[in-house]
């Protein structure tokens, strides 16, 4: 079961992917990267749900308060 921060990388060593876990489930901040460095999408996670402000794509969408 994940628990705590996980980072993936793409072949080139760039970040692709920085989450982190509690009990399995995405909890906390969130962010996953292009091949060029820069931000896709960005947020929060609770409880394995997106919450608040999210940048996704270009453009920002609003969940549910965390």
């Amino acid at each position: 079961m994940l628990d705590g921060q996980y980072e993936a990388y793409f072949q080139n060593g760039g970040l692709l992917i920085k989450e982190t876990y509690k009990d399995g489930k995405r909890d906390g901040p969130y962010e996953i990267f292009r091949e060029n460095g820069e931000s896709s999408s960005k947020g929060i996670y609770k409880d394995g749900e997106k919450c608040g402000e999210w940048f996704e794509l270009g453009n920002t969408v609003t969940y549910d308060p965390c």
